[in-house]
């Protein structure tokens, strides 16, 4: 597990198979192979490994948690939840179960759960930018745009070239902007992460909002256009974009973007209407394929996959499940691209 720690994978799958020559049934060295395939980003080898573990011996230290990190990434949340939620009665201040108890409630809509789960976790020596942007996230969707701020601000200084880290500090500081000096402080953190990704409709979008606070209507014309450019569905972006242009006097290009948010209105609306039941069900399939559906319409090929995936975890047996993955993939072969 040092050369593991070292990142040297090589010579830890080595140690890890010799091991398993002596000892076939060794569940600390299947535990270890199953991490070096997790480094490797073979979440599915990992995981088979991580289960022949566990089964061998569900008392190896660490392993339960190990096998519900592996699990939460691989679309199986409802199983790794009750491995986390057995690790944390019999260890209640294992890290690694409070990270993933604090990630997912964040993704569920959680915001003081995750706040409650993940803050003590910023509070030791060496959080990682991850566990700071979501936390960061978390504080920004609960109201607490201070407490944000300073998780970005300790997320910047470990990964200063990270252009979601700029962004969220940006959106932080538009939160608590009074003056136009902190606008512009603000814009300046937003062009910093258009600078390092600049195919993010988002941060387009935002920086169109603090052109407007700062009496700059065409930079914010060209700030919402583009992110309508990079993300057609940008709801937000096209009422902006309407109002703006209705201020400007440029009433006919005006009403065309209002007949637009209109129908992008319908669609949000949708998709609240689905996360509110998702919210209630969180694992329940059927609010997965309704959102797979939802992103499918519009072509977000690679999101709707991502929620097959967790509704084939969440019921394998279910034929409708199956029936609906097929025809899926058959509808992104005919559409603008091919399924992996």
């Amino acid at each position: 597990f040092r050369a593991l720690q070292r990142g040297d994978w090589m010579a830890a799958e080595d140690i890890f198979r010799r091991v398993l020559a002596l000892r076939s049934r060794d569940a600390s060295a299947l535990m270890g192979l199953g991490e070096v395939a997790l480094r490797r980003g073979d979440l599915n080898r990992a995981e088979r490994l991580l289960r022949e573990a566990y089964a061998l011996n569900p008392n190896v230290p660490h392993l339960r948690c190990r096998l519900a990190n592996v699990l939460y990434r691989n679309y199986a949340p409802l199983e790794a939840e009750r491995l986390w939620e057995e690790e944390l009665r019999r260890a209640p201040r294992c890290y690694l179960a409070h990270l993933l108890k604090g990630l997912n409630a964040f993704h569920m809509g959680r915001c003081p759960v995750a706040i409650g789960e993940l803050e003590p976790l910023a509070q030791e020596a060496s959080p990682s930018p991850e566990l700071l942007k979501t936390l960061g996230k978390a504080y920004l969707e609960n109201g607490q745009s201070r407490e944000a701020l300073r998780c970005f601000d300790r997320a910047l200084k470990q990964v200063p070239q990270d252009a979601e880290a700029h962004y969220l500090h940006g959106l932080a500081l538009a939160e608590l902007a009074r003056r136009p000096e902190e606008w512009e402080k603000a814009l300046r953190s937003l062009q910093r992460s258009h600078q390092l990704d600049p195919r993010q409709a988002s941060t387009e979008f935002e920086m169109g909002k603090v052109c407007e606070r700062l009496g700059r209507p065409l930079e914010a014309r060209k700030h919402y256009e583009r992110a309508l450019e990079l993300y057609p569905y940008h709801d937000q972006a096209c009422y902006n974009l309407y109002r703006l242009l209705k201020r400007m006097g440029e009433e006919k290009e005006a009403e065309r973007w209002k007949e637009r948010f209109q129908e992008l209105a319908q669609r949000e609306a949708e998709r609240r209407r689905i996360f509110q039941r998702f919210a209630r069900e969180p694992y329940n399939p059927e609010h997965r394929l309704a959102f797979a559906e939802f992103y499918a319409k519009q072509g977000l090929w690679e999101k709707a996959e991502t929620q097959l995936r967790y509704a084939l975890r969440l019921a394998p047996d279910d034929p409708r499940v199956r029936r609906w993955v097929a025809q899926f993939y058959q509808r992104w072969a005919e559409g603008m691209q091919r399924p992996p």
